[in-house]
């Protein structure tokens, strides 16, 4: 039964080469094991996360059996394990299936974006495959557009945009590393001349710098994480919502668009378009929503378990009633 619902699951996204292909949150909400679970494909390489609770801390015998039976069946060239404990942080994957860790290797999405995908002592591959509408929309908005990606990771969003045309997009991370990796996002995409700008810089320290200048940028992109920390202090979406828009929002230009999403279980959508909406209220300024940011079809969300609609966000055009164009 098990081993039907993962090839029922791999059926509907078997086309894609980047995609979610098994969401146990939302697919199955009885069998705490299989809700735990979660498998991404990357060309035939596959990534399996396992969140785990007090009672279930890494994967059964049987579980593991049938995952190792469910990848020869459909012909994985390799496939890796990581477990995310109930408390401290992941460790690099182990080999699931396969001889060895497959070398970093180039993934193209259904939008065109192409991304390195590494698995070897990683924590996370390279690619949130849940940011796959964004990455369209910007495929099909962002023409002619100055582009300021912030908490960027790899820069996905970056090439999006550079896709869709971007005149200019400018890479925020506070990690060097990650901004490494977006460099060569850009190169592999073909895009240096375009996405020409990268910062590693604390956003807040960023915001600072080029709040003071005349330079704005057409859209501005907040994905942070739930919890970082820099030299400079710590950020959460629990407590810092209007201190980050506001500051997203002296880096905004007149009728520019903001796109803000968060990645929290904890954090409903009601509070946070509230906290959203007293941002633009301190700063006099009109937001009108073009559209919002869901998980895709391939995260689906349990109706009888609301906390499974983790992703939640805005695309908003902002007008400031006090700035002159």
């Amino acid at each position: 039964m098990i081993l039907e619902s993962l090839v029922k699951e791999f059926e509907k996204t078997k086309s894609h080469r980047a995609v979610r292909v098994f969401h146990g949150p939302g697919i199955h909400p009885v069998r705490e094991e299989l809700h735990n679970l979660a498998i991404d494909r990357f060309n035939d390489h596959y990534w399996v996360h396992y969140w785990a609770s007090e009672s279930h801390q890494t994967l059964s015998d049987g579980l593991r059996t049938l995952l190792i039976q469910f990848f020869r069946m459909i012909k994985a060239e390799s496939a890796v394990l990581s477990i995310r404990p109930f408390r401290g942080s992941p460790e690099p994957p182990s080999l699931l299936k396969g001889l060895e860790m497959p070398a970093p290797f180039v993934v193209e999405e259904h939008t065109g974006v192409k991304v390195e995908i590494h698995f070897k002592d990683m924590r996370h591959p390279g690619l949130f495959l849940d940011h796959s509408p964004l990455r369209e929309w910007l495929v099909h908005n962002s023409k002619g557009k100055t582009v300021l990606n912030t908490f960027s990771y790899t820069g996905s969003l970056s090439v999006a945009a550079a896709l869709g045309g971007a005149k200019q997009v400018t890479t925020l991370d506070l990690s060097k590393v990650t901004l490494e990796w977006a460099k060569r996002n850009a190169e592999i995409n073909g895009f240096e001349k375009i996405m020409n700008e990268y910062y590693a810089q604390d956003f807040f320290e960023f915001q600072k710098r080029w709040s003071k200048s005349n330079k704005k940028w057409d859209i501005v992109i907040l994905d942070p994480p739930s919890f970082s920390r820099s030299k400079n202090g710590t950020f959460s979406t629990k407590k810092d919502l209007l201190k980050l828009h506001f500051a997203a929002l002296g880096l905004l230009a007149q009728d520019g668009v903001l796109i803000t999403s968060i990645n929290s279980e904890n954090i409903t959508r009601e509070f946070y378009f509230d906290e959203i909406s007293e941002t633009a209220r301190q700063a006099d300024a009109e937001i009108r929503i073009l559209g919002e940011i869901h998980q895709p079809d391939s995260f689906p969300v349990n109706a009888k378990m609301p906390e499974t609609a983790y992703l939640k966000g805005w695309i908003l055009k902002v007008k400031f009633l006090g700035r002159k164009k």
